[in-house]
């Protein structure tokens, strides 16, 4: 017995199962009988009683939810009632036993047949990691292929179709497996154990025993060759689809098969036929519900296929959600489901695939929206389906009048840069020469993502017609006389007939592939114009359908002397390679092959340079020394500027017939391009053999109204607008209105603001310093408890002029900062001098304990530093401070040069400071200060800000105060004591614990009032690109014009610990600095 599909030969196991069955077969009662094909002997199966009863509960409820319990149990006493099913004898019950499983089982429905209720048997489902089908083979696939079916179909004149009723429950399993198919259901409300007799549907194995069954049926009785041949190679499983050339070998179909069926059990039923006498014959119980008389427009399903039975015509209609959001998983969705196994509507189904690729290629989400442009155009796809049901295919290729005459086939073959595909036509003679041509068959594929040339995509069309051809041929029960391959690509059909040419393994492979299964002689060149599969590889609205598309081009009813007549290319000559590949293609193959330029010269010297008028230099020295290989004259000097416009020319010709080959292809054979085109908006018409718009400003006085099309993605059109761009480095605008002059850019703004972005120029002058994301806060900014100023932030300010006699001097401001409770300590330094900062240091440490960290800014960036204050300051012995501050335990940080930001907690305080001077230096008697005085101000100024709020007021007069620095500080301020908490005589008698609970109120409402409103950043709240080691930078100098600013490269970079980069090292020619990234411009990344 052989398999049903022939692309797969049958394995080693599936050899046993035939084996096992072709010897254990026998009868009871007209039914065959096969045992469970078992992996190896009956197994022992775990105990899955309480899984099966735990999915009975659970299926319970759903049908009594959806008030469909009453029909699942009719059709559970179906099974009972028919013999399918019976009751476990009360001895066998027992559930332990090793040889027995319960199979779960459910509802499954139909949309389109919502009475229909069908009980599937769950034999997947496992219990401790076993099922069913684990312990069963699944025996080989007898099943003939659908598309098989559907082609025998539409041989002849007399379609007729049936149905196997109940075809899985005709196969009967014997008694020493039933035990393994077992199930659980109610009888009046009781639980009862039942088995199945039969093979179930659900079980793996039950398909291919069932098909084993009905093919034995024809090899144990005597049986016509017709009727053989109908059970063997016209069944999809239950379904039958038969066509025969006359009236008497349909009644042999609609009465033998049906009795020799019957012989085995199976009952043949539903018949369907599109003769009213043949349809006489059939028993009315017999037919179909939906062909009970044969009147028009009477219709059903032939495999999915919508058929006309009256027309006996194939029709289709789509019913689509028009409601539902335009997504790619939507559209995705809607495509997969259109149902076309002949390909008899490729090109309809092409158009939306080729829209669906679109959105693929912008990389979008399964869920996004698409853009509107690509909206519109699926609406309009979606829309024009609803003329499909004006599109009608005849389900006979061979008509009764052609039937005694020879028939032939013909496959024609096509590719663009959208798809490729081939289409085959059956073309009948009958004895008086009448000649009837009609589409059998077709398969469509779409271009790879990734750009192939046309001509390798021709050939690869080219394999898919001689596939095409091997499945009609495998598959038909036709004596084909011959196949005749027809191809536009002259390119593609010397490939085919070159004999001694050594092929890249792309073409080679293939061509080997074609050269196997045709011979040279069968393949024929057909017009551009004139080619049907020319609709297949680019798609079409189904109102667009041409007529040759359902019938073939006119010259197939014509004799073959006037069939189109072609010279084979020679491939071999190396010359007419080297044309095709650089001359005007329309010269080799009136522009069909214009894809073979993507190999060409010129395509190469695009990728080599970086200016748009050298490339064009180049381009025009190249055609010279072509005019010179022609005609041998000698042109001297410079290049012209004719030569250097026909160069330009030749490149937007090169560039154009890359881009757009199919749409220029379109406007020389309909005048106009798909709607599915990116440019279609632009109205493209040819000028001169260049694409160029079409637009509404032909009868304008513009220096160029009809400029030439060129596509977004392409090296040249990049170059173009660089071009431009370097002009003056202008805005997007200027840049663009200036292209618009010349060229006609597809999606030319973005590509301008993408150079823009680019052009080191343009970033030297207009680029911003980079940002990185606002840092975490350090440890010690999060931590509660500790005393205060523990870890600070010190930096000066000044200078502040006092009176000393009549004398008039500098004094200067040092704060140190708190990084927890934001206090503030200031204490008035008589000098910038290193030893005077340390004694106001060592003030500071006496009345505030020694801190275990300091941070202050380098001496070059000091807060409202003036001139001799910064010069003093960078005189200052920094080696000194920090070898003073070591020595009492301290650990000194210093921040970056000039990097202001990095002390914001410091610079923030001495902001307030210079606003609380302000107020109480007012008055003009206040302006001369002495040393007394600025030390009381600077005191009362301490004072003021350790008095501030750092967490919210609230209005509510109940509420605690808002905490201040001082309520630490001086241990005082918060009056709302907790008198659960601690006894009165505590708060008098021993101070000390009151003082504790201050600091303990303190630091619990630092924690959960002041903490979190540390957590949202007010600015940078996103990380940036890190700044790399090799980058190129410019360096903010404030002190200079930023066109003197000067070039460094990055050295080293300070990863912080959440691994983003906020200062580096760089290093010009003349020095190495260390700069925060927000006084650094990034020109070039990793030179």
């Amino acid at each position: 017995m052989e398999a049903g599909n022939d692309d797969f030969s049958i394995s080693q196991d599936d050899r046993k199962v035939l084996s096992l069955w072709e010897n254990t077969v026998s009868k009871e009662n007209d039914h065959y009988v096969l045992p469970i094909p078992w992996t190896e002997g009956v197994p022992n199966f775990p105990d899955n009683y309480l899984v099966a009863l735990h999915r009975l509960k659970g299926l319970e409820r759903r049908l009594r939810r959806d008030d469909m319990f009453n029909r699942y149990d009719e059709n559970m006493r179906k099974l009972l009632s028919e013999g399918y099913a019976e009751k476990v004898p009360e001895k066998e019950i027992d559930w332990r036993n090793e040889s027995v499983w319960y199979i779960p089982h459910h509802c499954v429905t139909n949309p389109s047949k919502p009475d229909k209720l069908r009980i599937v048997f769950d034999c997947a489902c496992k219990c401790q990691g076993v099922s069913l089908n684990d312990q069963c083979l699944q025996g080989p696939d007898l099943t003939n292929t659908l598309i098989g079916i559907l082609l025998r179909f539409r041989q002849f004149r007399y379609a007729i179709m049936a149905d196997i009723e109940c075809m899985y429950y005709q196969v009967i399993v014997p008694e020493k497996d039933r035990n393994a198919l077992r199930f659980l259901w109610w009888e009046n409300d009781s639980l009862v154990h039942y088995r199945m007799r039969v093979h179930l549907f659900g079980g793996k194995w039950a398909g291919s025993a069932s098909c084993f069954a009905l093919r034995r049926t024809v090899q144990d009785h005597d049986v016509t060759d017709l009727v053989r041949g109908t059970v063997q190679r016209n069944f999809y499983i239950d379904d039958m689809l038969k066509s025969v050339k006359t009236k008497e070998d349909a009644l042999e179909v609609i009465v033998d098969v049906k009795r020799a069926l019957r012989d085995g059990g199976f009952k043949l039923t539903k018949f369907v036929v599109n003769d009213s006498e043949l349809l006489d014959v059939i028993a009315h119980e017999d037919r179909a519900v939906e062909v009970k008389e044969l009147t028009h427009g009477v219709h059903a399903k032939a495999l999915g296929m919508m058929w006309e039975v009256d027309l006996d015509v194939f029709h289709y209609t789509f019913k689509i959600d028009k409601g539902q959001e335009i997504t790619r998983r939507n559209m995705l969705s809607v495509v997969a489901s259109m149902y076309d196994p002949l390909g008899l509507i490729v090109p309809v189904v092409l158009h939306g695939k080729l829209l669906f690729q679109e959105a693929t290629r912008l990389k979008l989400d399964w869920d996004d929206s698409i853009p509107h442009e690509l909206s519109v155009a699926w609406i309009d796809w979606i829309q024009s389906l609803e003329e499909l049901k004006d599109l009608k295919f005849m389900r006979c290729v061979i008509p009764e009048e052609c039937s005694a005459g020879v028939s032939e086939l013909h496959v024609f073959c096509d590719a663009s840069q959208h798809a490729f595909g081939a289409c085959a036509y059956v073309r009948s003679v009958n004895p008086d020469g009448k000649i009837h041509v009609a589409l059998l068959a077709s398969k469509g594929r779409l271009a790879p993502l990734k750009q192939v040339t046309i001509p390798r995509l021709e050939l690869s069309a080219c394999v898919t017609a001689v596939q095409l051809d091997s499945l009609v041929r495998r598959e038909l029960d036709l004596d084909l006389m011959h196949t005749t391959y027809w191809s536009d690509s002259k390119v593609a059909l010397g490939y085919i007939s070159n004999e001694s040419r050594r092929f890249k393994t792309f073409v080679a492979n293939r061509v080997s592939l074609i050269r196997e299964n045709s011979d040279p002689s069968q393949w024929r060149h057909v017009p551009g114009n004139v080619n049907p599969a020319d609709v297949l590889s680019r798609g079409c609205d189904s109102c667009d359908i041409p007529k040759t598309w359902r019938e073939g081009p006119e010259f197939l009813k014509d004799h073959k002397s006037n069939w189109p007549a072609f010279e084979m290319v020679d491939i071999s000559d190396d010359a007419l390679i080297a044309t095709c590949e650089f001359t005007d293609l329309s010269e080799v193959d009136d522009a069909a092959d214009a894809g073979a330029i993507r190999e060409s010269i010129l395509d190469r010297l695009f990728q080599q340079f970086s200016s748009y008028y050298r490339l064009c230099k180049a381009v025009a020295w190249l055609l010279r020394f072509r005019d010179f290989l022609h005609t041998k004259v000698v042109k001297r000097g410079q290049i012209r500027a004719t030569e250097l416009k026909e160069a330009e020319l030749c490149i937007i010709k090169v560039v154009q017939k890359t881009a757009y080959s199919g749409e220029i292809r379109d406007l020389l054979k309909t005048g106009r391009v798909s709607k599915s085109s990116a440019i279609y908006k632009l109205s493209p018409i040819m000028r001169d053999g260049v694409l160029v718009v079409g637009g509404r400003l032909v009868h304008s006085f513009m220096e160029c109204k009809q400029p030439p099309i060129l596509p977004k993605d392409h090296v040249v059109s990049d170059l173009i607008v660089r071009e431009f761009h370097g002009d003056a480095h202008l805005g997007t605008e200027w840049t663009l209105s200036n292209i618009r002059r010349k060229f006609w850019i597809v999606g030319c703004r973005s590509i301008v603001k993408k150079v823009g972005k680019r052009c080191v120029v343009c970033k030297r002058l207009y680029s911003s310093p980079m940002i990185q994301k606002m840092a975490d806060l350090p440890d010690v900014r999060c931590q509660s408890g500790g005393p205060p100023f523990d870890v600070v932030g010190v930096d000066l300010f000044g200078p502040l002029k006092v009176k000393v006699g009549r004398a008039v001097a500098k004094r200067y401001g040092c704060v140190f900062t708190c990084f927890k409770t934001r206090a503030v300590h200031i204490e008035v330094l008589d000098s910038l001098e290193t030893d005077s900062f340390i004694n106001g240091f060592i003030r500071f440490v006496a009345r505030r304990g020694y801190p275990s960290k300091v941070y202050s800014d380098n001496a070059t960036n000091l807060v409202g530093a003036d001139a001799e204050m910064a010069r003093c300051l960078r005189q200052m012995d920094k080696a000194k401070v920090i070898s003073e501050a070591r020595r009492k335990g301290i650990d000194w940080v210093f921040n970056p040069p000039h990097a202001s930001h990095f002390g914001g907690v410091w610079e923030r305080m001495i902001r307030t400071i210079r606003k609380i001077l302000m107020a109480l230096l007012a008055s003009p008697s206040s302006r001369s200060l002495s040393d007394y005085v600025l030390q009381t101000v600077m005191c009362e100024c301490e004072c003021i800000i350790n008095g501030r709020p750092i967490t919210r007021s609230s209005d509510d007069a109940f509420d605690l105060n808002a905490l201040t620095p001082n309520h630490l500080l001086a241990i005082r301020g918060i009056h709302s004591l907790p008198w659960g908490d601690f006894h009165t005589a505590d708060t008098y008698r021993k101070l000390w614990r009151h003082a504790q609970y201050i600091v303990s109120q303190f630091w619990k409402r630092w924690t959960n009032e002041y903490l979190p409103l540390l957590q949202s950043r007010s600015k940078w709240q996103y990380a940036k690109e890190n700044l790399k080691v090799g980058d190129l930078v410019l360096i903010v100098d404030a002190s200079m014009p930023r066109g003197l600013w000067p070039l460094a490269i990055v050295e080293s970079v300070k990863v912080g610990r959440d691994g983003l980069v906020r200062s580096a090292s760089v290093r010009t020619n003349s020095s190495t600095f260390v700069r925060p990234i927000s006084k650094l411009v990034l020109l070039e990344g990793d030179v």
